[in-house]
């Protein structure tokens, strides 16, 4: 992170002076020495982080400059970040598999560029939604329904990924 006055070590150094939400967890804050302005935060490599269709957001508390003063709350604390693949070779879909009982009444697929469609289809390869990841983060989510907003029936659904062609200069 950068911040534009030279921060004071103690409070720019203690990691739990930075949240990122949805539940992700950070190991360490480091100070660069410089020019004490940039802090590198290392995420727990155990906190799932990246293009998986949500929007994360930073927020920095019980910071202050190296003269003592504040970051305050709702006053430039909070940054969101967004992520998306730079490809689609690895996309994916969770929870897979999907049950019912989970208290969750959708399905995210992830691993998305920035702008992507995604046909989900039933095991004969009938399409029954098409979806589009337009927002940036990587992912869409899937309200388990068709088309006409009838709730699907259980069963194995496949989705298909489609790639946006580049146009040709002239065409």
């Amino acid at each position: 992170m950068e911040f534009n006055e030279s921060l004071d070590d103690n409070s720019a150094s203690e990691g739990g002076n930075y949240l990122i939400e949805p539940n992700v967890k950070i190991s360490r804050a480091e100070l660069l020495s410089q020019k004490g302005t940039t802090v590198i935060l290392t995420i727990d490599p155990e906190s799932p982080i990246g293009p998986f269709g949500v929007n994360y957001f930073i927020t920095v508390r019980n910071v202050q400059s190296k003269k003592g003063v504040p970051i305050k709350f709702g006053q430039g604390d909070t940054a969101a970040l967004i992520f998306s693949s730079p490809d689609l070779a690895n996309i994916f879909a969770y929870p897979n598999p999907y049950r019912s009982d989970s208290g969750q009444d959708f399905v995210t697929i992830a691993g998305l560029t920035s702008e992507a469609k995604v046909r989900i289809m039933t095991s004969s390869g009938r399409i029954i939604r098409t979806l589009e990841e337009t927002d940036g983060n990587g992912g869409v989510t899937w309200d388990l329904k068709d088309e006409s907003g009838s709730q699907v029936s259980s069963g194995v659904y496949i989705f298909l990924r489609l790639v946006r062609e580049k146009r040709r200069p002239g065409n």
